[in-house]
């Protein structure tokens, strides 16, 4: 099982690793088309001299291979210190000091680098190879008019796509969920493959679909401004609409690492939540003790813990049931960190009904203790829990039942039901009278047996007495559980059993393969954060590059350079702000989509609760105000140089560089 996880895990490394390496290769890309677009005229212009476009390729290539080796020599060590970080990453974005991970720089990492930097090198070349066919001509006019598709057919591939996502995600919401266990058999979730491709068969099209109907969208915003009195904004707006395949490139970046950052830390936040989730689940509150109870049979005390009630009938009092002495649950709040206290009875029990014997579990509960020291989710119920008290109290007899017990028995709100078989010799039904349904409660699974839950005092009425239980704490934080042991000891109380909530969770934070995979989250998130921030900073650079003449041109026709830097700098903001908030909106949406499919299981406890899906809104919130603010910097201050800068200088250098 535990092979088959971390084969599970690195499958998951492997998928979600693949769209960062394609996104690292669209910016080396994006770098090359803007680098290799300022130099087009003067490769022309070597072609035209007696350069052959092998020479010109070689040029460029030489200088990859000089960028390569200087990459090998930093990104190596670099390496190991990220592989360090993700060694002490115990939840998204948490580092906590560990001991230090013993790790070396191998042969295979060294080969896994060079192939890196390989396929590195060949998107570098790429442009430059294509900028080596033209001839000066031919540059000049790909300068003035720039050549691209016609809209319909990049608009039909993206609707062709999106419908293919659609057509997936109607699959997998057809399957609900991967753990479908068969007789004998363990079927492994993480081989559908839709399970990886339905997220990026979204992606990929809905970002293109939103690159290339943002035109006519700002085409519209160009017409509205036109009628306002503010030249710059015209200006910013008419430069996007007209020249928005300029910033094609860079909004397709934007889109697709806004989005997959909000993707990754969503899905690493749900899988946090949800961890935390199943653990409380199943052991029911923070901290569960099982304590020993004095059994008092024909004048003799012996011990007994929770469980034992279901006795034979050797061990029955005089008046048919065995008695218990126990200390009131009260005493647990004596204790310094103790919240809250709750007893918890489990008692088998029996349903007979025309078609069969029902076999569950009735779980005795204090009505007002209860909702203060268990876990329960929203979700469990189409009721809150405290409305599920309240019914409780209401009548003392009431009955709370699993849907799936309503839709088996055709039983209603308001009907009454007996249970037997809650003590061994007891053969006497108990009445009780549903008032209320629940889809989920804290330690049962459905998928093993029904569950009822009822007042367990009076259960212990109607049993003649008291009956062994266990007992629900809620803690502070600081108080462990062993600190709780002793105390509980130096009260009377003899501590059998503790189950500690945050034991649990620590131990499964620690797992190796669990570390390695919210590490890699945690190195994505960050590496798509600073791709965003590169790409903007290096695309603004060399597209001012190229508007000196622009610049030129309008300070001489009577534009001030507030009005110049304010225009500029609006265009870039308004591309980036589009790309981020159009990314962020890309990434949450898919992640409501597809996350809840993400759940994934070798039986059916490991379903259970189900995923709630949680937008990780600080860390998004976070990566935008960091693009946007680096952005924001950088654009209005090269805005600023420019706009101040003599028409002149402006316009003799923009000859210079076109």
């Amino acid at each position: 099982r535990y092979q088959v996880t971390v084969a599970a895990q690195s499958v998951l490394i492997l998928v979600l690793g693949l769209p960062i390496i394609g996104l690292i290769l669209l910016f080396i890309a994006l770098v090359a088309s803007s680098v290799v677009e300022r130099q087009r005229l003067e490769i022309a212009i070597l072609k035209s001299r007696g350069s052959s476009s092998g020479q010109v390729a070689a040029l460029f290539l030489w200088q990859g291979l000089a960028l390569s080796v200087l990459a090998l020599v930093v990104g190596l060590p670099a390496g190991w210190l990220a592989a360090q970080a993700m060694g002490s990453t115990r939840q998204f974005l948490v580092f906590e000091r560990a001991t230090p991970l013993n790790m070396a720089i191998t042969p295979p990492s060294i080969r896994y680098a060079v192939g890196a930097v390989l396929l590195a090198l060949i998107v570098t070349v790429t442009p430059a190879i294509a900028a080596a066919r033209l001839t000066v001509v031919a540059a000049k006019q790909r300068v003035g008019r720039p050549i691209f598709g016609p809209l319909w057919w990049s608009l039909g591939g993206d609707l062709l796509l999106l419908l293919c996502a659609g057509y997936a995600y109607y699959l997998l919401a057809g399957q609900q969920g991967f753990a479908r266990l068969m007789p004998g058999e363990q079927v492994d979730p993480w081989q559908n493959p839709l399970l990886f491709i339905a997220p990026a068969l979204f992606f990929l099209p809905g970002a293109q679909l939103y690159r290339h109907l943002l035109p006519l969208v700002l085409r519209l915003c160009e017409w509205v401004a036109a009628w306002l009195p503010s030249v710059a904004l015209l200006l910013s707006l008419r430069n996007l609409a007209r020249n928005a395949e300029h910033y094609g490139s860079l909004l397709a970046l934007l889109l697709l690492t806004t989005g997959l950052g909000a993707y990754v830390t969503s899905f690493a936040r749900t899988a946090d939540e949800n961890l935390v989730a199943r653990t409380y689940y199943r052991i029911g509150a923070n901290l569960v003790v099982t304590e020993g109870a004095g059994m008092i049979n024909r004048g003799a005390v012996s011990l007994a813990q929770p469980g034992t009630s279901n006795t034979d009938e050797s061990t029955a009092t005089d008046s048919g049931l065995p008695s218990w002495a126990m200390l009131p649950v009260s005493e647990h709040l004596r204790i310094a960190g103790v919240r809250a206290a709750a007893r918890v009875g489990r008692f088998p029990a029996q349903v007979r009904t025309p078609a069969a014997v029902i076999a569950g579990e009735l779980y005795g509960i204090d009505r007002e203790d209860f909702p203060k020291a268990a876990y329960f989710r929203r979700d469990f119920a189409s009721l809150s829990l405290g409305a599920l008290m309240n019914e409780l109290a209401l009548e003392p007899a009431g009955l709370l039942v699993t849907r799936q017990f309503v839709e088996q028995t055709r039983l209603q709100i308001g009907d009454t039901v007996q249970l037997t078989g809650l003590i061994a010799g007891a053969s006497q039904p108990l009445q009780f009278k549903i008032v209320g349904v629940l889809d989920l409660f804290p330690t049962p699974y459905p998928a093993e047996r029904q569950i009822f839950v009822a007042n367990l005092e009076y259960l212990f009425t109607e049993l003649g007495g008291p009956q062994p239980y266990f007992v629900w704490l809620a803690v502070d934080e600081g108080l462990s559980s062993s600190v709780l042991t002793t105390k509980l000891e130096g009260l009377g109380f003899q501590v059998l059993a503790l189950d500690d909530v945050r034991v649990v969770i620590a131990a499964e934070q620690s797992r190796p393969e669990r570390v390695g995979l919210f590490g890699f989250f945690t190195l994505g998130f960050v590496i798509t954060t600073l791709l965003s921030i590169l790409a903007v900073v290096t695309h603004a650079a060399l597209m001012y590059q190229r508007r000196f003449i622009q610049i030129g041109i309008l300070r001489a026709i009577g534009l001030s350079a507030r009005q110049v830097a304010t225009a500029q700098a609006g265009e870039h903001l308004l591309v980036i702000g589009l790309g981020v908030v159009g990314g962020a909106g890309l990434g949450l949406l898919c992640s409501n989509l597809f996350i809840p499919f993400m759940q994934v299981g070798y039986k059916a406890v490991d379903l259970v609760p189900p995923f709630v899906v949680v937008i990780a809104w600080p860390e998004v919130l976070l990566a935008v105000l960091v693009i946007v603010g680096a952005s924001v910097l950088v654009i209005v201050s090269l805005s600023w140089l420019l706009a101040r800068l003599p028409m002149f200088h402006a316009i003799k250098l923009g000859e210079a560089l076109n």
